[in-house]
This record gives C-alpha cells, structure tokens and sequence, in this order.
C-alpha cells in the first residue's frame, strides 16, 4: 500500500488494461490539442467538462490537469476503470464504429454535410440540412449501453473495495442517474426509473469485465476486509 496513487494507476493499466490495448495512456488534459478545441463545445451542455470529467480517446485517458492529487487512491483508481471499460468497447467494436455508436444519433447530424452537393447536382441535396436535427438532445441508446456498462465498475468498488452500506450504494446509483440522465451527457437516457431498474440487476456484475476488476483487487490486497 506504499505506492502513490500513479503507481497504482500504471498497475491497473498494466494488469487489467494490458488486456485490452497495447498501450494505455493516461494523460492530463492540457496536452492534448483535439479536446482544447473541441472544449468550447462540450461545455455548452457541460460546463464542468474540463475541469471535472474524464475522456477516453482510443487508448488514451485524458483527465483534468491535478486529477490525480484530489481524492483518495481508490476513488482515482475506480474512474480509471471506468475508463478502462472504454478502452475494451473500443477495441471491440473498433474505434471509428465505437465513437460513431457513442454519439449516435447526434452523429448523424455529420451527413448535413452532403448539403454542399447542391452546388454542382441539384438542389435536393439540400434536404440533406434536415440531418441538422440530430443536434437535438435525443435519447442516445448507444452511449446508454456503453456508459451503463462503465458505471457498473462503480458498484464493483462500493461492493468490494468500500463495503458501502445499501443506502450509499443507492447515493452512487443516484449519482449514476443523474449523469445519465441529465445535461452531463447530453440527455443520454432521460428516464431516470429505468436507469434504476438497470443498476438494480445483480446479475450484470458477473461479467468478465468485473470479475477481472475484483481479481486485481484482491491479488494487490485492496478489498475492504483487506484494510
């Protein structure tokens, strides 16, 4: 237990994440240029964006530059987890498929371009703008499925590395709905009842993906009754 919270960080990486990509990265949020410029965006809906979430791209954990000062090792070591989940979606369903899934249906709105088509092939290409209404804050049931599968590592360490009792366990689930649910991501799910239903499946935890996590955990001696 004398390792800092990076150290422990490069474990997981190197331990559990290794599965999933050659090469995990975890790196603040300043030194990438894609998420600077994409910042005034995202915090339209998201003002904490930058300062208070992390972004998985590909194989590289981008999180908010004193990330890793705040907090305690475990709650750090739960979100790059999370994180980590991204990672294997990614790699299963490929990158550009996964981010295309991510975003949809608000990636649609991408095909607006073929509006430029009008110039040179007619003006019906110009139905192609109706693709702009793919900007609206429709229910995304991709990124629901991946999020909700991220949000159960959540569970995992309130279980297994906190024994939390059932009443702060149903504090994170809270935490997990209103994430979802609300402006965070984009109104991925708004149907905060059904959210619930979801996180209350036993069942789902028993994934590899989750064992794997309780593996890491209990070889490295970080499971409550460990402590």
């Amino acid at each position: 237990m004398n390792k800092t919270t990076q150290e422990w960080i490069q474990l997981y990486v190197d331990e559990v994440g290794a599965k999933y990509a050659k090469k995990i990265e975890v790196r603040p949020k300043s030194e990438s240029k894609l998420l600077k410029v994409l910042r005034p965006v995202l915090e339209l809906f998201n003002k904490n964006f930058w300062g208070g979430f992390i972004t998985t791209i590909g194989s590289t954990i981008w999180y908010p530059d004193g990330w890793l000062e705040k907090g305690t090792m475990k709650s750090r070591l739960e979100t790059i987890a999370h994180e980590t989940i991204h990672v294997r979606q990614a790699k299963k369903w490929t990158f550009p498929l996964f981010a295309f899934l991510y975003l949809f249906p608000q990636s649609l709105a991408v095909f607006s371009l073929l509006s430029f088509l009008a110039i040179g092939f007619g003006l019906n290409w110009l139905w192609c703008l109706l693709f702009l209404l793919c900007f609206v804050p429709f229910p995304a049931p991709f990124r629901y499925i991946f999020e909700l599968e991220a949000y159960r590592v959540r569970l995992i360490f309130y279980k297994h590395a906190w024994t939390a009792s059932p009443a702060t366990t149903q504090l994170a689930k809270d935490g997990i709905i209103k994430n979802l649910s609300k402006s965070n991501y984009y109104f991925t799910w708004p149907f905060p009842k059904m959210i619930q239903k979801n996180l209350d499946k036993p069942n789902k935890l028993n994934k590899e993906q989750y064992t794997e996590i309780i593996a890491f955990l209990e070889r490295n001696n970080l499971l409550a009754n460990d402590q």
